[in-house]
């Protein structure tokens, strides 16, 4: 696996869920016989494990035995954006898990946060707005976030703001950010005011799942001669 080898490197100390996560991706994926599943490009491997895995079980214990496979092969599903990067770093993918909270923006933040995050966001000191992911990376990545929120492409972007300083174009990825990301941020703080609700919601969201769950494992367990 690429990202275990990539956030192993150079460190004493591997987590022990860094090596299992795949497995259990698979484990959640197969579980509940997925058919699709969205992913961004560095999940794409793991995700060709549980293919592989679900074409290895039907093989020995479904089809060298006359019977109809058990797992469907879930197939990738991409959007348009297959990998966004930091705010801080474009070498990184944005990540919830880093440190620095400015590196990304959470569905929760309100939108003067969003806005003071992406006037912070990592650029250059070269003049225009240009898209150019090899020369101008930052400035490109934050062109590339600016066209998931919208319907225009990487150069007509370029082509919208190429009378714009970068103060100006970053106020108007923040506001197309906004478009979207503010009514969620809105309805993120009205559910935590009901808590009866989200319990109600998480309670039978567990129902749901558990029932299926035990439904594919009714399946596997005398496949496998577990009975």
């Amino acid at each position: 696996m690429t990202q275990f080898k990539d956030k192993s490197a150079g460190s004493n100390i591997i987590l022990t869920g860094l090596f299992s996560y795949p497995v259990l991706m698979a484990a959640d994926i197969l579980l509940y016989r997925a058919t699709h599943v969205p992913v961004g490009d560095d999940q794409v491997q793991h995700l060709e494990l549980a293919r592989v895995l679900a074409e290895k079980f039907n093989r020995i214990f479904c089809t060298e035995h006359g019977r109809e496979p058990l797992f469907p092969i879930p197939a990738v599903m991409h959007t348009p954006s297959r990998r966004v990067m930091s705010l801080k770093d474009a070498n990184k993918k944005m990540s919830k898990s880093d440190p620095a909270p400015t590196s990304r923006i959470d569905l929760s933040d309100s939108p003067q946060e969003v806005s003071k995050k992406i006037q912070k966001a990592k650029t250059d000191s070269t003049l225009g707005i240009q898209y150019d992911p090899t020369n101008r990376p930052e400035l490109s990545n934050l062109i590339e976030l600016y066209s998931a929120f919208t319907s225009l492409t990487p150069n007509e972007i370029e082509a919208k703001h190429q009378a714009h300083n970068m103060s100006q174009f970053k106020q108007a990825l923040a506001d197309a950010i906004n478009a979207t990301v503010g009514p969620i941020s809105v309805k993120i703080e009205n559910l935590k005011k009901d808590t009866t609700y989200l319990d109600h919601v998480a309670d039978m969201g567990a129902k749901a799942a558990n029932e299926q769950a035990q439904s594919t494992l009714s399946l596997v367990r005398p496949l496998v001669g577990y009975l």
